[in-house]
């Protein structure tokens, strides 16, 4: 019964009052209070917590946002699945679109697509295949720690004016009394002035969703003393977790947007995006959690680097099978006689040549080789690049610690080795030596510019 109680603590109905008094009488649970001025004791534990310690997922809605035109957010695009409306993203290069990563955990990279310029989240005159998927390393599931990810198109996007990339948030920039924008699309609110028209996907059935672009603003107050109430439920924030906007208690009409991926934005630049939080349109709704652009600058700057280095040269073979198993797999789903299978050869995957910048990224990469023959290739994919990245580091390390290495004579004047003599490493692993400080500058000095044109 008090489980039910939290449930209908989210609508408002007469049978509200009635089960909730009859379940204080069984048990009653206080939610620690945020400070304020305010004397009476109205935040319990119908915040939304089903128990301590839960992180809350966002509920994909949006109240009392403001219509607006993709002119005005030309940055913004629909990540689709199956060719639904998915999950936000932001352009940020021809072919690099950020996002959160916990959409996108088990979903293969031949079920997404990507859609810009688009006013509406259902209309799209250009669907672009995926080519690559980087998820951030530390990504937790659980606690949603590090929720970053990188999205590589098939091809380029074409900037045009409806279409056009954002800027990262410098770091260490000032953002306290700053104005933000967060922009999405997402469910109707119930009592807002939305035309909701019913639209539904095999991941979000029965779902009432606005297809026209909306947005919301408000000033960053820092300290937030209302995400104080996360701490108070057990809920920590992680490194990389930006808590920001208003709470329903101090502003009872303020509008709030809770779409996965959702942009942040000062000054024209990306500043976060959103992952979770409690919200939105609840009785007490919070400030919501994003993902800091400036946190994590440095990894984007050390992957997008890398993505841009990838001549389309060396894509040739992995762009031709993403878009002929994508193809065959619509024609298996469209056509009344259906299309031979696949003919797989059993035998070990074999470096391509986009590998060998492939390793260098930060985080784990899919491809189209995680997602054909069920799977059965991927754990092969990322025993080989794990093989190449050791040898990627012993490379680096050797690059960097010339000093360690002289010359001695050997034999006679005429033969002469290399000794390293400062130590007797016992194995690989001994070589391998992280540094963080000059990530960047390694990827520069060691990829060969390609001759082709950018990717």
């Amino acid at each position: 019964m008090v489980a039910l109680c939290y449930f209908l603590a989210f609508i408002k109905t007469d049978a509200y009052l009635l089960v909730c008094l009859w379940a204080e009488i069984v048990q009653t649970i206080e939610l620690p209070l945020i400070s304020s001025s305010r004397t009476n004791k109205d935040f319990l534990v119908h915040s939304g917590y089903p128990k301590p310690g839960d992180i809350p997922l966002l509920n994909r809605k949006i109240f009392k946002g403001t219509r607006v035109s993709i002119n005005e957010h030309p940055y913004v695009v629909s990540i689709r699945r199956l060719y639904s409306h998915y999950a936000m993203g932001c352009l940020l290069t021809r072919t690099v679109v950020i996002s959160v990563a916990h959409p996108f955990v088990d979903v293969p990279v031949t079920d997404l697509g990507v859609v810009s310029g688009e006013n509406y989240a259902d209309r799209g005159h250009f669907l672009i295949n995926v080519l690559f998927l980087v998820i951030h390393e530390d990504f937790d599931r659980t606690t949603l720690n590090a929720d970053l990810a990188l999205i590589t198109t098939i091809r380029d996007i074409e900037f045009r004016n409806k279409v056009k990339p954002i800027m990262l948030i410098e770091p260490k920039k000032p953002i306290a009394n700053k104005n933000a924008f967060v922009t999405g699309w997402g469910r109707c609110a119930q009592n807002g002035p939305e035309i909701c028209l019913p639209r539904s996907s095999k991941y979000y059935p029965d779902e009432i969703l606005d297809m026209m672009l909306m947005s919301i603003s408000f000033q960053i107050k820092l300290p937030n003393r209302s995400c104080l109430v996360y701490k108070n439920n057990e809920v920590d924030f992680k490194p990389g977790m930006l808590c920001v906007g208003v709470a329903r208690q101090v502003e009872p009409n303020c509008s709030c947007l809770g779409v996965p991926g959702a942009p942040l934005v000062v000054d024209s630049t990306l500043l976060g995006l959103q992952s979770w939080g409690l919200g939105c349109g609840y009785q007490h709704d919070l400030p919501l959690v994003y993902t800091d652009m400036m946190y994590y600058e440095r990894w984007l700057v050390h992957n997008i680097n890398i993505l841009q280095l990838l001549g389309k040269s060396n894509l040739t073979t992995i762009i031709e099978a993403t878009n002929s198993y994508i193809a065959a797999l619509w024609l298996r789903t469209t056509r009344v006689i259906k299309p031979p299978s696949y003919m797989y050869v059993n035998k070990e995957l074999e470096p391509m040549t986009f590998d060998k910048y492939i390793v260098k990224l930060k985080g784990t990469v899919y491809d189209i080789r995680d997602v054909i023959k069920e799977g059965a290739f991927s754990k092969m994919k990322q025993e080989m690049l794990k093989k190449l990245r050791k040898e990627e580091k012993m490379i680096n390390y050797l690059r960097k610690d010339k000093t360690k290495i002289e010359v001695r004579p050997f034999l006679n004047k005429n033969i002469r080795v290399a000794d390293v003599t400062d130590k007797v490493y016992d194995d690989l692993n001994d070589l391998i030596v992280e540094d963080d400080e000059s990530d960047t500058d390694n990827v520069t000095n060691s990829v060969e510019e390609d001759t082709g044109d950018n990717y």
